[in-house]
């Protein structure tokens, strides 16, 4: 893939997203975005853009922007990561894509989920409310899923799985 003048654009609460943005940045030697600051007319200087957001119930934060621009995004390389707290098997990867993009979307865009991490002190004050109901809602669910269940475990500890290593499938595509 010759990715051309690149942009690396990203959506991060808690800094984990952000932390995959700065070292893929860093590896390409490329321009390095907050995707709140980024507008449509920016994309046009680009032949390569990637875009990254934290996972939020499944959804991939500020997404949307890209969705919305994929007519101005069609010449253009173009690949999406989402970075949640949940492992990274297929079955995630498959509901990641499945709540967030079309089939027609998927032949333009390269996906890529990456593990992040939970730090519940990171959050914002109306995050934690919600966090404390959802993990309140799962503690009285009956048949957890293994993910709900590390939800649940790992509520009250911070962790942190995010590597540079993990972006070893996104950087083999990229030299293609």
């Amino acid at each position: 893939m010759n990715t051309g003048k690149t942009l690396v654009m990203y959506r991060s609460k808690t800094g984990f997203t952000k932390n995959y943005a700065d070292w893929i940045a860093q590896e390409l030697s490329c321009d390095l975005r907050d995707g709140r600051k980024v507008k449509a007319s920016d994309l046009a200087a680009y032949d390569t853009v990637i875009f990254g957001g934290g996972m939020y119930m499944g959804g991939i934060l500020g997404v949307k922007f890209i969705l919305r621009h994929m007519t101005q995004l069609q010449d253009k390389n173009l690949i999406v990561f989402g970075v949640g707290s949940s492992p990274a098997g297929q079955k995630t990867v498959d509901e990641v894509i499945g709540r967030n993009f079309t089939a027609s979307q998927l032949e333009k865009i390269q996906f890529f989920y990456f593990p992040g991490g939970f730090d519940f002190a990171r959050l914002s004050s109306f995050n934690k409310f919600i966090m404390k109901n959802v993990i309140k809602m799962l503690a009285k669910k009956a048949d957890k899923t293994p993910e709900e269940q590390i939800m649940l475990d790992n509520y009250e500890n911070s962790y942190d799985q995010t590597s540079v290593e993990n972006l070893a499938p996104l950087f083999a595509k990229l030299k293609e």
